[in-house]
């Protein structure tokens, strides 16, 4: 019973986000629309150290690009925020793709950029490599699709990778603020 609840409330935390997705791209006249989130494996969306990496996400995306805060909501998928940028989506997205790509844990943000139209800029529309997975170096999408990783390895290495936000507490001012 608890299994269904959790699918239930993650189906309807992704409609609602693409909802607000929606709201948003009817306003916007140009620039980009910038969604940020955070990949953490498993039932638990909000471990410790969770909140100071997505902080230091919003604080890394402020300094780059300036971006204004559109939406900030924390929901079953865990802390998720939009933005809107007056910037082109390609470099808007290689922005956010340096900051993934910044430090190991930074695998853990997940940008997510829209043109005004509602185009979505990956990686592989920029001709960049896909995202690795978590515990290879194998892509991402492959590693999942076939699991090639036991839930226990993939976790393992997550907290492996927010660790240093778990003691540290950086980027915890930066969440703070985003919350009003």
């Amino acid at each position: 019973m608890q299994y269904a609840k959790l699918k239930n409330d993650i189906l309807t935390a992704r409609e609602r986000r693409d909802e607000e997705l929606q709201k948003l791209l009817a306003t916007l006249a140009g620039g980009s629309i910038i969604q940020l989130a955070l990949n953490v494996p498993g039932c638990d969306k909000r471990p410790a150290g969770s909140e100071a990496l997505f902080g230091w996400g919003q604080e890394q995306l402020c300094n780059a690009l300036a971006p204004s805060l559109e939406l900030f909501d924390v929901d079953a998928l865990g802390p998720w925020v939009l933005y809107a940028s007056a910037g082109d989506p390609v470099d808007v997205k290689m922005q956010c793709c340096r900051i993934e790509d910044y430090r190991d844990f930074a695998r853990l943000l997940d940008f997510d950029v829209y043109a005004a139209d509602g185009t979505v800029y990956d990686r592989q529309r920029l001709g960049l490599p896909q995202r690795s997975c978590l515990v290879c170096a194998a892509p991402a999408r492959e590693c999942i699709r076939t699991r090639r990783h036991t839930p226990m390895q993939v976790k393992e290495r997550f907290e492996e990778l927010l660790e240093p936000f778990t003691t540290a507490g950086v980027g915890r001012v930066a969440y703070r603020r985003a919350q009003g």
